[in-house]
């Protein structure tokens, strides 16, 4: 009997904890491809409808911003049930969304309409996103190298954003859009990845140009607008917060490269040869561990050449004093805000070139590389010793300017130490 008691009593719990689970189980978020084909039909129907035959830049630029939920269109942001889905159910949502929105507009792996081109960087973003399944700090050391560009950090930045899509898709529809409504335009070439939409956004929808059939396109374009935002918000479940930590971030390491490679437009720049030999040593010191790292404070210093003028008035003696750095060394700090080398200092064994009546023309002797500047040109002092005819020698000091800031930057730098250099890939 009391066995018989106990037994209806756990019957009758587990009865009412299962009423309990099932709401919460009907509560569980759905997030599938087709919500997002849907979401995406549904906006191509409203884009064409809105569009005008055929559509100006501006009225294409136009739509898009009516449609795609800046003023509260039909293509509004993605209404996700709550509690927000996971991580694994948009991207499952995502390939699908994908794979279908490619079979649907024809988008083979060559195909270049602008439609396409749009799809391919979501597919890139996408595979960027799926890392994140990692963890945000093993995310952005693993993103693969080829992925990433200056284009890539101006994407994200947000003074890019456009119709209340955030630029962590990487996209510019409006650059979308004037390639498929005013197709190889001198406007549609101005907007570049890293121009920023408020500095086009008026010239854009000052345009009058209509072409012709080109509002599929269009449309097609605008329909992209539901994948993009699903995109967001997949990187919004996959991170605490937002980019803007990380990417400031690779924005400053892409800074610290191009400064420790080429000087950052203002320092000196290394040269090949030295890029070379600079190169092979940072090979045996760094870590061997995967993902970007830090560029070194400093480098070897190889058959450098430089101009400079003798402080000495020697008569019959030219004043323009020619250095090469013979081989030395020097380091440096990399400024917080601008990235570009500071603070640099240096010693170099010269060999100098001056044309004399009295001694050699070539001497030997020491220059130091000096945190200084003149008009951005980086300042050293050199001593050189010349032996004299007479016998004897003379000992010259000089002020020596770099040029080699001037000197064309060596575009595959970057493959010399397997990081970015700043160069777009």
């Amino acid at each position: 009997m009391i066995r018989s008691l106990t037994t209806r009593l756990l019957l009758a719990v587990l009865l009412a904890c299962g009423s309990l689970a099932t709401p919460a189980l009907a509560q569980t978020p759905t997030f599938t491809g087709a919500t997002l084909t849907k979401a995406r039909e549904d906006c191509l129907a409203a884009a064409m409808t809105a569009l005008p035959s055929p559509p100006s830049p501006n009225q294409a630029v136009q739509t898009l911003r009516d449609e795609a939920g800046e003023l509260g269109g039909r293509c509004a942001p993605l209404a996700l049930p709550e509690p927000a889905p996971g991580l694994d159910a948009i991207l499952a949502a995502l390939e699908v969304g994908l794979a279908e929105t490619q079979a649907a507009y024809g988008c083979a792996p060559q195909a270049d309409a602008p439609s396409c081109r749009g799809l391919l960087a979501a597919e890139t973003r996408f595979s960027e996103l799926k890392l994140f399944k990692l963890g945000k700090t093993d995310a952005i050391r693993l993103i693969p190298k080829d992925h990433y560009s200056r284009a890539n950090a101006f994407w994200w930045k947000p003074e890019n954003s456009s119709f209340g899509v955030k630029t962590g898709v990487g996209v510019s529809l409006m650059r979308l859009v004037l390639d498929a409504s005013a197709p190889d335009s001198a406007l549609a070439r101005r907007v570049q990845a890293e121009t920023p939409y408020r500095d086009i956004e008026a010239e854009v929808l000052a345009a009058n140009a209509p072409c012709t059939a080109c509002e599929d396109e269009v449309a097609r374009v605008i329909s992209l607008w539901p994948l993009f935002d699903g995109l967001e918000r997949g990187f919004m479940a996959a991170t605490s917060g937002n980019f803007d930590t990380a990417i400031t971030r690779l924005e400053g390491l892409v800074g610290r490269w191009d400064a420790y490679h080429f000087g950052g437009g203002k320092g000196r720049a290394q040269l090949p040869w030295e890029l070379a030999l600079n190169s092979v040593i940072y090979a045996q010191s760094r870590d061997p561990s995967p993902g970007w790292r830090e560029p070194p404070g400093h480098a070897v210093t190889l058959l450098h050449p430089s101009t400079g003028l003798a402080l000495k008035d020697v008569h019959g003696t030219d004043t323009v004093m020619n250095l090469v750095e013979v081989v030395g060394w020097s380091r440096w700090d990399y400024d917080r805000d601008t990235y570009a080398r500071t603070n640099e200092w240096g010693l170099s064994a010269v060999a100098a070139y001056r044309d004399r009546n009295d001694a050699k023309d070539w001497g030997y002797g020491a220059l130091v590389r000096t945190p200084l500047d003149i008009s951005g040109l980086p300042l050293n002092v050199a001593w050189t010793r010349t032996r004299l005819h007479a016998g004897g020698h003379d000992d010259t000091f000089a002020i020596s300017v770099d040029l080699s800031r001037f000197f064309p930057k060596l575009k595959s730098a970057n493959r010399l130490f397997d990081l970015p250099s700043g160069e777009s890939p």
